[in-house]
């Protein structure tokens, strides 16, 4: 059973001199079995153990949670002040995913590193998303032909959103 374990602070080659002060970096490979999903469980898991972020994130569209059990348990952890009720709003099925979410520990403990993290997992959801919506714009009936000029602008505008999320 993978477990949160690691939040390491990030160096990028360019500023190797000074580390990014309080800016975490996420390693997915030891959040799951499955990269893909990893900043969702990661991302939860932070949530259920920081209640105090939830208004962080009380805008932030279930649907970029691409598995729908991690869009399930969001939601309702939306609306439940406990995990207690929140497990109450759950199907038996998310009983079991809940609490490995809970279970699992994270290194970072206090309120603000914690924020920081939330922001940079959102931020690699948000990134996902718009990639995924680029990619559905790019995605042609025949792979031969270029993409249709009407689709000139979102496409660029998705690209510029891309960008700002990585920056």
């Amino acid at each position: 059973k993978a477990s949160i374990g690691s939040i390491k602070t990030h160096r990028s080659h360019r500023d190797q001199g000074s580390p990014r002060v309080g800016s975490p970096d996420i390693n997915t490979s030891i959040l799951t079995g499955d990269p893909e999903h990893a900043v969702e469980d990661y991302t939860l898991t932070l949530l259920l153990h920081r209640p105090e972020l939830k208004e962080s994130v009380r805008d932030f569209p279930p649907d970029y949670f691409h598995k729908s059990e991690d869009r399930e348990i969001f939601t309702r952890w939306l609306s439940c002040s406990t995990i207690d009720e929140l497990r109450a709003s759950l199907d038996d099925a998310l009983h079991q995913l809940l609490d490995e979410l809970i279970g699992k520990q994270l290194v970072v403990s206090d309120t603000t590193t914690d924020k920081v993290a939330l922001d940079q997992s959102i931020r690699r959801l948000q990134k996902r998303q718009a990639l995924r919506e680029q990619e559905d714009l790019l995605a042609s009936e025949d792979p031969a032909l270029p993409p249709p000029r009407e689709v000139e602008a979102p496409v660029s505008a998705l690209n510029a959103r891309i960008q700002q999320l990585s920056g």
